[in-house]
């Protein structure tokens, strides 16, 4: 798929200074020129307390087929992040463009010889709970029926979708993710929910660029994502 089709396929266009704030033209700039700083990325990990979360969610929206908690968490954090244009920018040749339909990139566990699969959502950026609930269980299904076929993903839509993955089996307390092509993309990366003093903790790992993101509405993100939990 050419360039064009991507950024036409996920209603992508390129930003103007008009369309950004004093801060944005200087930080899209500055953290991406390399005379000035090294690496744009920024690597945040936090604990949530998830308690009140998971029990919205037994009482709200387990009772649909075939939902899961992690389905219902992701669910949220993209609805949070629609919230800040920020989190939808990318570096493409060069250029900035905002992309209002991202695809969704989780890395599926499969174990043995292949260990990881990986499956993209796309559409879902609006997607109400019964209908990304569908999708995210029956693409992981799929994935997990058909292990043996592992197959590679373009670089140019692994590089411009949102990461969203559940290491369920690690309760980590850091964790940093290897910077590649630096187009402006977010990683969010799940930990092993753990209970301590009767409170569901959830640990929950942030890769940003800081030219499109920085700890300011990273903290605006995470307070709106924990309202979304408890909707």
């Amino acid at each position: 798929m050419e360039l064009n089709e991507i950024i036409e396929k996920f209603q992508g266009y390129k930003l103007s200074r008009d369309d950004l704030t004093p801060y944005e033209c200087w930080a899209l700039n500055f953290f991406h020129d390399k005379s000035q700083i090294s690496s744009p990325f920024l690597n945040v990990t936090m604990q949530l307390d998830i308690t009140e979360a998971r029990q919205n969610y037994l009482e709200n929206y387990k009772p649909l087929t075939g939902a899961s908690f992690t389905a219902f968490i992701t669910w949220s954090l993209i609805k949070s992040l629609k919230k800040q244009d920020c989190f939808s920018y990318r570096r493409l040749n060069d250029e900035w463009f905002k992309f209002n339909n991202l695809p969704i990139y989780i890395p599926v566990l499969v174990g043995k010889e292949f260990r990881f699969q990986e499956i993209f959502l796309e559409d879902v950026m609006n997607s109400d709970w019964g209908k990304f609930s569908l999708v995210y269980t029956d693409n992981i299904e799929k994935i997990r029926n058909n292990s043996d076929k592992f197959k590679v993903i373009s670089p140019i839509i692994f590089n411009l979708a949102t990461h969203i993955g559940n290491l369920a089996y690690l309760n980590f307390t850091g964790f940093t993710l290897h910077g590649v092509d630096a187009t402006g993309r977010n990683l969010f990366y799940f930990g092993k929910r753990t209970e301590v003093n009767s409170k569901l903790n959830l640990p929950l790992n942030v890769t940003i660029d800081h030219s499109t993101a920085d700890p300011y509405v990273l903290n605006l993100l995470i307070e709106d994502f924990m309202q979304e939990l408890i909707k």
